[in-house]
């Protein structure tokens, strides 16, 4: 009997993996360093991008933070975040619906074939953009770079040298705040970065951006861009 249970126990702990759900992950974001501390100027710079980023989607899909937040906590990815929302908006479907479609099919093609959803009857950025995803396209990239010049954060023409400095979606909105603040192209902003290595919350603190209220510098973003 003993050894059999042993054997059983043995088959379950081999099966695990197999029967784990992609949304099984859970991603911590309990931010421990949440301010600036000139002590250790790059502590918080998790933080800082984390909340920028959700703030600003939040706002600009009209969604809440908390379910954002929730969402990462189960494993789903930032990258997802922007494809379900932006589909959702064009195709009158739900975000929620398609964020958990998602993790049942290999890419975002065979996901909105499930769902119905002609990728043809999407604009035509995108249509392409997901002709090439199966060879590595970034779609939540794609989007990203679509919408920041189209609400007026960013210039189209700052997106393309941001992008082959290296800067992933997060950082392109922290550069377009500190660009906002400064007075300086966002350009100037990232080399300025890149050429001093100071930290992005030493930089935010510098320009007087309070994370604490975040929420009312990315309205305030989006209230004089464009």
């Amino acid at each position: 009997m003993i050894l059999r249970m042993i054997f059983l126990s043995a088959l379950l702990l081999m099966a695990l993996p197999a029967l784990a759900n992609p949304l099984s992950a859970v991603t911590c974001h309990c931010f421990t360093d949440r301010s600036y501390d000139a002590a250790r100027p790059e502590a918080a710079d998790a933080y800082y991008l984390a909340a920028t980023q959700n703030t600003f989607f939040a706002k600009l899909f009209k969604t809440e933070k908390k379910l954002l937040v929730r969402g990462k906590q189960k494993g789903m990815l930032m990258e997802d975040f922007w494809v379900a929302h932006y589909v959702a908006g064009q195709a009158k479907s739900s975000a929620e619906t398609l964020l958990k479609a998602r993790y049942e099919h290999p890419n975002w093609s065979a996901t909105l074939a499930a769902q119905e959803i002609d990728g043809q009857s999407l604009e035509p950025f995108f249509t392409n953009a997901l002709a090439s995803e199966a060879s590595g396209t970034r779609l939540d990239r794609v989007i990203v770079d679509e919408l920041l010049p189209r609400h007026g954060v960013l210039n189209k023409g700052d997106i393309a040298p941001l992008r082959q400095a290296g800067l992933e979606n997060q950082e392109l909105l922290m550069v377009a705040l500190l660009a906002k603040k400064s007075g300086q192209t966002a350009q100037a902003v990232a080399q300025g970065k890149s050429a001093t290595g100071k930290s992005w919350s030493a930089l935010f603190h510098e320009a007087g951006i309070d994370i604490a209220r975040i929420d009312s510098e990315i309205d305030d973003l989006l209230r004089h861009s464009g």
